[in-house]
């Protein structure tokens, strides 16, 4: 549902993000952004995190997952304050 934001919790130095999430059954998937804006935004196309950093850029799609409960690492390369890629990591939660 794209009314549910998970918080995510960054380290010191706020390069990666981590958050548990749960996918329920019938799930349309998810992306990821930062703060309630879709620019930023991360999805996903053809299976590879995508970065959005503008609106003039194509939507990418959601990362799609079976249901289950999953921890997503989100790490953010930068020049100076600008953000120039991510990488995304899921795992099944322990």
């Amino acid at each position: 549902s794209w009314d549910t934001d998970i918080a995510m919790t960054a380290n010191a130095d706020k390069t990666v993000w981590t958050a548990t999430i749960t996918v329920p059954e019938g799930s349309s998937g998810f992306k990821l952004r930062r703060g309630g804006s879709w620019v930023p935004q991360v999805g996903s196309v053809g299976g590879v995190a995508t970065l959005r950093l503008t609106e003039g850029q194509a939507d990418p799609g959601n990362f799609m997952l079976d249901p289950g409960t999953y921890t997503i690492t989100l790490t953010l390369d930068a020049a100076g304050d600008a953000l120039t890629s991510v990488t995304v990591e899921i795992t099944p939660a322990a």
